[in-house]
């Protein structure tokens, strides 16, 4: 899709919703640098640990973090509503991540009245990557339901980076990726498919040969590595049946069997 549709489609969007006119404004080169940055892939787990215990979130306040669900409905509810509601928890939780470093310079600045602009600069930058990093997680899981509908077997794709996408979801990329996708996996399918189950041809029981008491023909035929056999038998099989029957008579009758 080239820049021309793009501009075509963001104004035909500005013109569905009224409010959002003329409220834009252009961002410098470098912050929607940082932007597309944080918000085109999630962030590594521990760089969010790093960015949190630098602005960590109040104490004592549940109006920072996603309420919990009631212990009440959760016993009535399905396993799959709850699994739902983790989900939306968790995206709630990155986009409240955030609120550690905005509330950190509302503190301040309420107690101080000034602030160092290196501080602020800081907060501001952390403040940012946490919620392109929960933007983010959103995409993938809206990729997630779309790939669903499409082809379960391009989900991986949904926590890619689409750098290229503009405005949509996927972009021009989608179409590259999801070729390569396709291939890899169906080249998996392929030599898999080629590869015997284990066990074919092990000598185990067949329909008729049954591991039963009611058979011993079968349980004599079948050379498992599951077949329990006694010291003795596996000492002989060892060509050991010297060192057994020494041990045997030097041991205590209840430890070694007399099977």
């Amino acid at each position: 899709m080239n820049s021309e549709s793009q501009s075509r489609s963001l104004t035909q969007r500005e013109e569905d919703d009224p409010g959002t006119l003329n409220k834009r404004f252009q961002l410098s080169e470098k912050t929607a640098a940082l932007l597309t940055s944080v918000s085109g892939k999630p962030l590594k787990n521990t760089k969010r640990r790093q960015i949190l215990a630098r602005f960590p979130l109040p104490v004592e306040c549940d109006q920072a973090y996603p309420p919990k669900l009631d212990e009440s409905m959760g016993l009535i509810i399905p396993e799959s509503s709850k699994k739902e509601d983790r989900l939306l928890s968790r995206l709630q939780q990155f986009s409240m991540d955030s609120l550690g470093a905005l509330l950190s310079l509302q503190e301040q600045l309420s107690q101080e009245g000034t602030m160092d602009p290196k501080a602020v600069a800081a907060a501001v930058k952390a403040s940012i990557t946490l919620l392109g990093n929960a933007a983010a997680h959103f995409n993938v899981e809206r990729r997630k339901c779309v790939m669903k509908h499409l082809n379960k077997d391009l989900q991986p794709l949904a926590k890619g980076n689409f750098p290229n996408r503009g405005p949509w979801l996927f972009g021009d990329d989608f179409g590259t990726k999801a070729k390569s996708m396709s291939d890899n996996v169906r080249a998996l399918k392929s030599t898999l498919g080629k590869r015997k189950a284990p066990f074919y041809n092990s000598g185990g029981p067949t329909k008729k040969q049954r591991y039963t008491n009611q058979n011993p023909q079968g349980r004599r035929n079948y050379g498992g590595f599951t077949q329990p056999y006694s010291a003795g038998t596996i000492f002989q099989r060892l060509g050991l049946q010297k060192h057994y029957q020494s041990a045997k008579t030097q041991a205590p009758s209840n430890i070694i069997s007399k099977k």
